[in-house]
């Protein structure tokens, strides 16, 4: 797992306000290790091929 700041993935697209609880996001991202233990950010497009552009918001 790991954080990554809304407002930078966003770019401009959302407007993104205190108390959301989630928001449509262009990308997501997941970290992948290979098979001598290099790890990789991987983003995806969202809204397209069954990935939800909507992210649940952490406080």
């Amino acid at each position: 797992m790991f954080a990554l700041q809304a407002s930078l993935a966003a770019a401009g697209r959302t407007s993104i306000q205190p108390g959301m609880t989630s928001i449509d996001m262009p990308v997501r991202g997941f970290i992948t290790t290979d098979e001598t233990g290099r790890q990789s950010v991987n983003f995806v497009r969202t809204g397209v091929g069954g990935v939800s552009p909507s992210v649940p918001v952490f406080r």
